[in-house]
């Protein structure tokens, strides 16, 4: 087929794939964005509160490595940042530095992002399939615009699991190269998985798992180079080890230091919105093809042609086809998730996450039976570029007409919010971008989140979260507003007489903290509410509480931009390797023709 012999210097047609591309992904956020609303739930107050906590510290040039929420989740000082991945939320900060419209710039960093994984689903499976341009198109859209995918963002607004699975393709590709073609490409391993690590741990630990799974079915397999394989798996590992221990190390130390209130386990036959589906129930809601835990009509689809088109699919179609159906029923009831309760697969909260690596095999089945088709049309006066371009949006209409669908039919349902007094009454709600900013400020409407407290805090949190400085005999007092620059916590506090106080503000043992009040250094010490302890005068009480530089820490990060450096340099340079080969095959080839031609 001519299209798949498309010169790499072609730039019109690879220019006229990324438009495609981008505006793709304009559309896909324009159907949530054209009103200019936000629409709250699911963890939205979570991750907003998260991106303008790395806004602040951008501003007023605090440290991103240490990084207490005192601008954000009711500004208590929780250590909720160092449990989260913050490097793939940096974008959505610089754009809001960027745009002063918060609406504008959250939706042009998602556009960005759709647009950034489709280059990556796209250039993962045109590596894998080595060069297949229409397969690798079809592939990207399948699995980017995947009905779960698309729910992760726009039902859910779990921004960090998104993010994580747009990195999934250049993992699993990395891992297939590793264990089964080219081993000497483990680095792409590396790449990827870090990426999902610095995105969403729970993905990481999914992510791992499937590589797990690979390399226990590799041993097994008739794989040449079994043991070379094996040491570049190691290296691998410690590859990934090094790019990530600046984000492990700190959220070890504040564990084991701290007597921390970890998030709860969740019931795997139960979501916090409902039960998990039985086969029957899943199916339908693959039918009804809307925003849910499925992957919608697609997956029925691909499954009855592929199951129908089995003798002809080629052998690792098949195995890919088996795996899918294997992760789709484990969506379900059928899978015994009440046996694995108290194991240490209940780390995944929710079965139907799983979806997010079926997606994938949904997307490498549906590529290859679209471009099976794709190569069978041939329609007179359509050239190949505009049936591609066709095929594209045909393919991306099942996951965008799933979210036009889902946010029309629900949005009457959700709580309208007309100013920042108004409260939140509902988990779905809809906000005025004007009233962003207001109503954002007002402490109440700030993520109430608790999990990271100390656990003698997380007891008291009643109070912390609604900022009462308490004391003796039952008194208590507001919390004055505080100022967050330079690593310092700045507020004053006025007293009539001598006391001892408890701070709304969560201490976490470590060495994290230095304490002046009215420029004199004080011995912290810590409440019955596991907060700071603090004995003031008459008068107004200047506190400073400064934030420590850990220099150990800034060595880690140090470490994990040189291996980077590295890293980028060996990717750089294979590519460049493989242009040469590839330009060598296409002038052989030419050569061979014209010599042929002059015979």
């Amino acid at each position: 087929m001519n299209y798949l012999r498309i010169p790499r210097s072609n730039l019109a047609k690879k220019a006229g794939l990324h438009l495609i591309f981008i505006l793709l992904s304009f559309i896909s956020v324009y159907i949530f964005a054209s009103k200019g609303y936000w629409y709250g739930g699911g963890d939205m107050k979570f991750h907003l509160s998260r991106i303008n906590e790395i806004v602040h510290a951008f501003s007023y040039h605090n440290n991103l490595s240490n990084l207490f929420s005192f601008s954000s989740f009711r500004n208590v000082g929780t250590a909720t940042q160092f449990f989260y991945p913050n490097a793939t939320l940096i974008p959505f900060a610089l754009i809001r530095l960027a745009i002063t419209n918060s609406i504008l710039a959250y939706y042009t960093g998602v556009i960005i992002y759709t647009y950034i994984g489709l280059l990556i689903s796209y250039y993962s499976m045109l590596s894998f399939t080595k060069r297949n341009v229409p397969q690798a198109s079809f592939f990207a859209i399948l699995y980017i615009f995947s009905v779960y995918h698309l729910t992760d963002i726009f039902n859910r607004f779990d921004l960090g699991e998104w993010i994580a699975m747009l990195f999934f393709p250049i993992a699993l590709l990395g891992f297939y190269e590793l264990f089964f073609r080219n081993r000497c490409r483990w680095y792409l391993v590396v790449i990827g998985v870090t990426l999902i690590a610095y995105s969403h741990i729970l993905s990481t630990l999914l992510i791992l798992s499937v590589g797990a799974l690979l390399f226990i079915i590799a041993l097994f397999s008739k794989v040449p180079n079994k043991v070379q394989r094996l040491f570049d798996a190691l290296k691998a590992v410690i590859t990934i080890f090094l790019l990530t221990i600046f984000e492990i190390y700190p959220m070890v130390k504040i564990s084991l230091q701290n007597h921390i209130r970890f998030p709860k386990k969740y019931d795997l036959l139960r979501s916090p919105d409902s039960r998990l589906p039985g086969l029957r129930k899943f199916i339908q809601l693959c039918l009804k093809n809307q925003l849910n835990m499925s992957l919608g009509i697609l997956l029925i689809i691909i499954i009855i042609v592929s199951l129908a088109l089995w003798r002809i699919t080629p052998p690792l179609y098949q195995k890919s086809l088996v795996l899918l159906i294997i992760l789709s029923i484990s969506t379900t009831t059928l899978f015994p998730w009440e046996d694995f309760q108290q194991t240490p697969a209940a780390i995944i909260q929710f079965p139907w996450r799983l979806l997010s690596i079926a997606a994938i095999f949904m997307a490498l089945n549906g590529s290859w039976l679209a471009y099976l088709l794709f190569s069978k049309v041939h329609i007179k006066y359509i050239s190949f570029d505009m049936l591609l371009l066709l095929s594209l949006f045909t393919l991306a209409l099942p996951g965008l007409g799933a979210e036009y669908y889902s946010h029309y039919k629900e949005i009457h349902t959700y709580q309208f919010i007309k100013h920042a007094g108004q409260k939140n009454k509902q988990p779905q709600f809809i906000l005025l971008g004007k009233c962003y900013h207001s109503y954002f400020s007002n402490l109440n409407n700030t993520a109430a989140h608790t999990d990271y407290y100390p656990y003698k805090s997380y007891l008291h949190k009643s109070s912390i979260l609604h900022n009462e400085i308490l004391g003796k005999n039952g008194w208590k007092k507001k919390m004055p507003p505080v100022s967050f620059k330079k690593n310092q916590i700045t507020f004053k506090i006025y007293s009539t007489k001598t006391r001892t106080i408890s701070l709304p503000i969560l201490y976490y043992a470590g060495g994290y903290y230095k304490l002046m009040i009215n420029n004199h250094q004080q011995k912290i010490k810590k409440s019955m509410r596991g907060t700071f302890l603090a004995r003031i005068h008459p008068g107004n009480n200047t506190f400073k509480i400064i934030i420590k530089k850990q220099q150990f820490e800034i060595w880690l990060q140090v470490l994990a931009c040189t291996v980077w450096i590295i890293i980028i340099y060996l990717f750089y340079f294979n590519s460049l390797k493989k242009d040469r080969l590839h330009q060598n095959k296409l002038l052989s080839t030419l050569t061979l023709k014209k010599g042929t031609s002059r015979r």
